[in-house]
């Protein structure tokens, strides 16, 4: 099986000083929103790197149904959360802020996330890694927005 791994580089941060949105506002990069995006590409990171993990334990893992389907389901939960950030990444200043409104202190969500990125690099720590990022997920208010990642092994 081969399985599609993802890169979980930083992206440089551009500070943009003013954009024309769609319906002709100029808008601008506030520095909350600058802490918004931080977080979200620590959070894409993270996701990338368990994925990555993911995708590594599923490449060798044994021929047991119970432990594939449940790599699997998280997995697909990874991808699926990589992509709502991405989106919310490529969106407007606006957008980002809009929804991002539950985020409390970005800087706390970045960090999390930046140990959920780490915990997924470490042999014994991938469902570590995955419960903190379900638990951004909770605190983010997108639990409800396509289930949780599967149990532990």
């Amino acid at each position: 099986m081969q399985m599609l791994r993802t890169e979980a580089h930083e992206t440089a941060e551009k500070r943009v000083e003013s954009k024309v949105s769609p319906i002709g506002i100029s808008v601008r990069y506030t520095p909350e929103a600058l802490g918004f995006r931080r977080a979200l590409q620590a959070l894409s990171a993270a996701y990338a790197r368990v994925g990555n993990a993911l995708s590594d334990r599923l490449q060798h893992a044994t021929s047991d149904l119970s432990e594939l389907t449940m790599l699997g389901a998280s997995y697909g939960w990874v991808v699926d959360r990589r992509r709502l950030v991405q989106t919310y990444l490529e969106a407007e200043p606006a957008v980002m802020a809009y929804a991002c409104a539950d985020f409390g202190v970005p800087e706390q969500i970045q960090s999390l996330a930046e140990a959920a990125g780490e915990l997924a690099g470490e042999s014994h720590s991938l469902f570590s890694a995955l419960g903190l990022l379900n638990y951004i997920d909770q605190e983010l208010g997108w639990a409800a927005v396509g289930g949780a990642p599967a149990g532990n092994a």
